[in-house]
């Protein structure tokens, strides 16, 4: 038997073909996003903790418990309808989490950068009598021209962004071999509250805003799969080619084949063989000469156009995206 215990391909929303279980093995109920499979009744619902998914229809079969967060969105929707770009690990309230990947490249070094960015918003209201009213209240200010009163409602928006910025530096010789490669990682994270004191007719009486921005670097980390990859399709493509994988050099073969003519012509030029033959100085042994070095300079001169244009669109300190996973 194969190596292969169970395996399922899904479409974005968590439908799945191409599923293979091995005989008389164990069965595999964590499956998409690691979310138990229910057989009850032969559903197929997935459980996400707070609900019921349904993958047939992409659609949680409950209300969203946090559904007036995302006042705009059907409350039964699956992350926001976009689950390539967006997650919702728990059933409440969908992730915006988003991936870059990217080079920038000199002529001795590669930066391979991966960029990772979620936010995440919960609204709440919170009532008098209680010791957060009297906490909030207190830190706010109060509009001088409110002629309504203070109401018994304060509304409180909060907001979390983390970005992790991965890095994997590579420096290379003269002639393209790795000589030295690091990765760190910097995560910045700014929690933001904005508090609105609601006035007696639910209007606006005042309130405040705050915002506090922690970064935290580390050395070592520890790169993703998708960057792992690019960083090691790079390092080859440099010590193949001897220039950075973001080159836009397109006349790289074509120079190639240049210098190619050109020793080819040198060592089998038919002039060579005639010119032998001929009085020096003749007519014909004039006319040939001026073929052959016309020939030589000509396939010379192309050489050096193709290389003056290569090295113009030569990609030095350049930067250059490239796919990355969402998920």
């Amino acid at each position: 038997k194969g190596p292969i215990v169970s395996s399922q391909d899904y479409y974005p929303f968590g439908l799945t073909f191409n599923e293979y279980q091995r005989e008389n093995s164990l069965k595999q109920d964590y499956r998409y996003n690691a979310k138990e499979h229910q057989e009850e009744l032969n559903l197929g619902w997935l459980d996400y903790g707070a609900r019921m998914y349904d993958a047939q229809i992409g659609r949680f079969l409950t209300p969203d418990p946090l559904a007036e967060n995302s006042r705009r969105w059907s409350p039964y929707g699956f992350a926001f309808n976009n689950p390539i770009r967006f997650s919702d690990p728990d059933g409440m309230e969908a992730n915006d989490e988003v991936k870059k990947l990217e080079i920038t490249s000199s002529r001795s070094r590669d930066k391979v950068t991966e960029t990772t960015s979620s936010s995440s918003t919960t609204r709440r209201t919170v009532k008098e009598g209680t010791a957060e009213y009297t906490q909030l209240l207190g830190s706010s200010t109060i509009s001088s021209d409110s002629k309504n009163g203070i109401g018994s409602e304060i509304s409180v928006i909060e907001t979390n962004s983390v970005t992790t910025e991965t890095t994997t530096d590579v420096q290379y010789d003269d002639r393209g071999n790795e000589r030295s490669r690091s990765t760190s990682e910097t995560t910045t994270t700014t929690n933001s509250m904005s508090v609105m004191v609601q006035d007696q007719h639910g209007g606006t009486a005042g309130g405040y805003s705050t915002s506090n921005t922690t970064t935290n670097s580390t050395t070592g980390a520890r790169p993703s799969a998708d960057m792992a990859s690019l960083t090691e399709a790079a390092v080859s493509y440099r010590s193949n080619n001897g220039v950075s994988i973001n080159s836009v050099n397109r006349l790289v073969s074509q120079i190639a084949n240049q210098r190619n003519a050109i020793a080819i012509w040198d060592k089998y030029n038919p002039a060579v063989g005639v010119l032998s033959r001929l009085n020096y100085g003749s007519g014909p042994s004039l006319a040939l000469g001026m073929f052959s070095e016309g020939v030589a300079k000509s396939l010379q001169s192309g050489l050096r156009s193709l290389e003056f244009r290569g090295n113009k669109d030569s990609c030095n300190f350049c930067t250059k995206a490239y796919p990355a996973s969402q998920r």
